[in-house]
């Protein structure tokens, strides 16, 4: 079983607002990328999530930004007031996918 836009606005309330067809699109290209076998009962979660990061990072350069589209924080400064944010340069290529990538939105 696949999530569906509805299953995916109920998990992602931030979506709620996105024409279904576009949420489909983002859940097509996860499941292309993700083995169902290999998640086993954890696909449907797994793609919801990758779909949401898909999402998150589609928005990234719109008006409105994205729902949490910066890296991970990799430092903190509490007096200063600094945070820094870990970037997501691929190390094998400009099509490779390392965690970097996936550190680069909250889902």
């Amino acid at each position: 079983m696949a999530t569906d836009p509805t299953q995916f606005k109920v998990r992602f309330p931030e979506y709620a607002d996105v024409d279904d067809s576009f949420i489909q699109i983002f859940l097509n290209d996860a499941a292309l990328v993700m083995d169902e076998q290999v998640w086993g009962k954890y696909f449907d979660n797994g793609q919801a999530y990758l779909a949401a990061h898909y999402l998150a990072m589609a928005n990234k350069g719109s008006a409105g930004g994205g729902a949490g589209v910066s890296g991970s924080v990799t430092g903190r400064t509490v007096d200063g007031v600094s945070v820094s944010y870990g970037s997501a340069q691929p190390v094998g290529g400009a099509n490779s996918q390392t965690a970097g990538f996936y550190n680069t939105t909250q889902y």
